[in-house]
């Protein structure tokens, strides 16, 4: 009994001397929601005034963090309704996205996260639902089966201009060699307020978010990692 006594204390000692130091991330992440799947943690966090927001984070050690996506795409500051928790009798819940979720169901290998309760779902834009499928843009839903993409490379691209009209415009492609592109979803898509979502993914599910107003923005050499 005693040496079992001993190994643990030493066991207890030798973790008591590992020691991390969790590098800083400059963002107000609060009320942290976190599950496991597989060798991975995610975290979700809420969202209060960062559009995209509820930011969803991967880590291998719980130490180092990489952004992945966010459950809410947008928010709307000019409807302040939308986040009021105790408008009309009994309601927590009025038009807005203060109810969002994001967690991973391991019978069906299934991510399943939203922003939006009621109305349009805006979650969901451009993904990829199976590899050899093709892209989509699905405007409902907030469900994707798992996808096997084990080491898998995607480069993501997203071009913002302004058409003949006058309206903003965002072209979506994608790379498998980062040279050569194709187009994702609908060729063109109309941005409201200068705000674009570009989706990335893993198993089918993660999206990867890029505000831009003009011009163009590159996402190059999205590593997909099991």
């Amino acid at each position: 009994m005693f040496i079992y006594f001993l190994f643990f204390q030493l066991l207890a000692w030798t973790f008591a001397q590992t020691n991390f130091t969790n590098p800083i991330i400059w963002q107000d992440l609060p009320d942290i929601d976190l599950i496991l799947h597989g060798d991975a943690y995610y975290y979700s966090a809420s969202t209060f005034h960062f559009s995209p927001g509820a930011v969803i984070a991967r880590s291998y050690d719980l130490v180092n963090w990489e952004y992945l996506s966010h459950s809410v795409p947008s928010l709307d500051f000019e409807t302040t309704e939308g986040f009021d928790l105790v408008s009309g009798p009994g309601q927590r819940y009025n038009q807005g996205i203060f109810a969002s979720y994001f967690n991973y169901r391991k019978s069906t290998d299934t991510f399943y996260w939203g922003g939006c309760i009621v109305g349009d779902w805006k979650t969901l834009n451009n993904i990829l639902m199976v590899p050899d499928d093709g892209w989509h843009t699905v405007n409902k839903g907030d469900e994707i089966e798992g996808v096997e993409v084990s080491g898998t490379t995607i480069w993501l691209r997203l071009e913002v201009g302004v058409n003949s009209l006058y309206d903003q415009e965002g072209r979506f492609s994608f790379s498998t060699d980062g040279v050569n592109f194709e187009s994702l979803g609908e060729p063109h898509q109309e941005i409201d307020r200068g705000f674009v979502y570009f989706m990335g993914y893993r198993y089918g599910v993660f999206n990867y978010a890029t505000l831009a107003r003009g011009g163009a923005v590159t996402i190059k050499s999205l590593s997909i990692r099991e």
